[in-house]
């Protein structure tokens, strides 16, 4: 799950990045329909992007070692500043999962509710049907709006100004926009916490008028009929988030964009600016503090799918430690005191750098991950290594079992005042990027 959240996190930042120039270089231009293509491909780029974020990774021109995405460059400096640490940290990462596991299902059950909204409002409305099309006349007094194939009309409108509006809807229809707005609800469920996917959904549903606006001109209304219709239906509020409503957006966006002309073919320069927003992107991502928190993240949610396991975060940029009571044990939730490598965990990293040696004849461009899981003995001693999680090069995993099984003796975990066997997990990142030749 861990994994699925830090996915989430690195498609939110690139869709954020596609967004803001998007609004900044291209969202006044009159080209609704490739404006309204331009965000839907935001949808598919974002997590492509992510995916291939999050299995490159930041590396330089040789093998090296890192934790959790951070290059363990100058380690030693660090760990003769850095104390070891006797009290395990908050579970941060697993309060995280869960709050944003929580959103996701608030977010949801949301949705549902507006879609069981319109259920029952179609169910007090008398249907009928018009040029092929489902309309639902409602008594009571709402803006006209359009959902799947079906549109909802008052009886007002209905005897009043229903060519136009209808004329509005059946654009909708025909342009499937709804679609576009299930897949923009959901994509805002998953990123909740993201205000650039709300942004968008909005954003969608303002192309979405622009265009119906622009087929019913072309349908031989008049204009300014067209405009005062807008301006009679401005007041009031539409009816569902999830529809398309003949009031939404701003009056005057609309109008103005009516009387825009088309733009020009510069228009295609101003949309590669794209191109440096998921490169801006990716150099958030890769920085070594947003890395390792990521990377942290990912791996804490890893420990904590084993309930049968303690965790011990003590450090966001060192390798998890989770700790479990031996058979014939006595179970606790939590020892007195977690099992520690000999001078903290920073320690330990200096001493993995120094010790693990790139395999030859290993070749990749990326990142592998091996997670180790040992035996701490009561009386400190490492025993039994094993891969839990292997890299799928078994030069790698080798080489993480060598170096794990070459550590210094352990302070064993203390319960009630007497040493105990617990088990240790050790995540350990290969990173390397081939030489290139000029």
């Amino acid at each position: 799950m861990g994994a699925i959240f830090v996915f989430v996190l690195v498609s939110a930042v690139v869709l954020a990045s596609l967004y803001l120039v998007y609004k900044w270089l291209l969202s006044r231009e009159n080209q609704p329909t490739a404006n309204r293509v331009l965000l839907l491909s935001f949808y598919l780029v974002a997590p492509l992007a992510a995916l291939s974020l999050m299995h490159g990774g930041a590396g330089g021109s040789h093998p090296e070692i890192d934790f959790f995405g951070m290059d363990l460059v100058g380690v030693h400096e660090a760990a003769q500043a850095a104390p070891a640490a006797d009290a395990p940290a908050v579970p941060w990462a697993g309060i995280a999962v869960a709050l944003w596991l929580a959103g996701v299902l608030l977010c949801l059950l949301r949705l549902l509710v507006q879609l069981i909204a319109i259920q029952r409002l179609a169910r007090a409305c008398e249907p009928c049907e018009i040029d092929g099309i489902r309309v639902f006349v409602c008594e009571r007094r709402l803006a006209p709006f359009s959902l799947g194939e079906n549109i909802f009309i008052s009886r007002t409108d209905m005897n009043q100004d229903c060519a136009m509006i209808l004329c509005h809807e059946r654009a909708h229809i025909a342009r499937r926009h709804s679609a576009d707005l299930i897949v923009a609800a959901l994509v805002s469920a998953v990123e909740w916490f993201n205000p650039a996917a709300w942004l968008m959904m909005d954003e969608l549903k303002t192309v979405h008028e622009y265009e119906a606006d622009r087929a019913v001109l072309r349908s031989g209304a008049d204009a300014r009929a067209y405009q005062i219709l807008l301006t009679k239906k401005a007041v009031g509020g539409s009816f569902p988030a999830i529809a398309n409503s003949l009031n939404h957006s701003k009056l005057k966006k609309r109008i103005t964009m009516m009387q825009k002309s088309q733009p020009g073919r510069w228009r295609l320069v101003r949309a590669l600016a794209l191109l440096p927003a998921v490169a801006a992107a990716a150099f958030v991502i890769n920085t070594p503090v947003v890395a390792s928190t990521l990377d942290g993240i990912s791996a804490s949610a890893f420990a904590a799918e084993k309930p049968a396991d303690k965790v011990n975060q003590n450090s966001a940029i060192t390798a998890i430690a989770a700790a479990e009571n031996q058979p014939g044990a006595e179970t606790q939730d939590v020892p007195d005191r977690i099992a520690g490598f000999p001078g903290g965990e920073v320690r330990m990293m200096q001493f993995l750098v120094e010790n693990i040696h790139f395999p030859e004849n290993v070749d990749f461009d990326g990142r592998k991950r091996c997670v180790v899981c040992f035996t701490i003995g009561a009386d400190g001693k490492v025993s039994d290594p094993q891969v839990i999680l292997s890299t799928g090069i078994e030069a790698l995993d080798a080489e993480a079992l060598r170096v794990v099984s070459t550590m210094p003796d352990f302070e064993p975990a203390i319960e009630n005042g007497t040493p105990i066997a617990t088990s240790y997990t050790l995540p350990v990142v290969f990173s390397y990027t081939p030489d290139k030749e000029d």
